[in-house]
């Protein structure tokens, strides 16, 4: 059995593949669900290194961007539900398999500690979150945590995250 590592790319590969087999299908329906699952997962896990708007993620992406501003090891993984598959950022452990499911932008278990190590100051302003961190980085949105997981990551890795 292959390894995350070895198998992404794999993946990667495959799924260009098959979306230029699909496009040949006169209907073009296959290409179309495969590009809408492309999207929900986020263009990172099928295309490879994107450049991202740090004021402008969220969700897993705004997650796996968190693991990558504090220096954890991590992936967007897809999970199987019975309803509909989603997508969620779980942090590896050192042998390379998922180890913990991790939502710091959603949960204030793992994202009230970044808070307070980083020190983010959170304002209402309104209807909206700032969140102000040390080296002049303030952040605006409509949650306290999401605004102060994209003020980490602005401040560790920029306006702009390539992942």
């Amino acid at each position: 059995m292959d390894n995350l590592a070895e198998a992404l790319p794999k993946e990667q590969q495959r799924v260009r593949e098959l979306l230029s087999i699909y496009d040949t299908i006169p209907t073009g329906v296959f290409a179309a669900t495969l590009r809408q699952i492309r999207e929900m997962a986020g263009r990172a896990m099928l295309d490879g290194p994107h450049d991202y708007a740090t004021e402008e993620l969220e969700g897993p992406l705004l997650d796996l961007a968190v693991a990558k501003a504090v220096g954890l090891g991590a992936v967007i993984h897809k999970v199987d539900n019975a309803i509909a598959p989603f997508f969620e950022c779980c942090v590896l452990n050192e042998c390379g398999r998922l180890q913990y499911q991790y939502t710091p932008s959603r949960g204030w278990c793992q994202g009230g500690p970044l808070v307070e190590e980083h020190r983010i100051s959170l304002t209402e302003r309104g209807d909206k979150w700032a969140a102000d961190v040390r080296g002049g980085w303030v952040i605006e949105s409509a949650t306290p945590l999401l605004a102060a997981m994209r003020a980490l990551v602005a401040r560790k890795l920029g306006a702009t995250v390539r992942m």
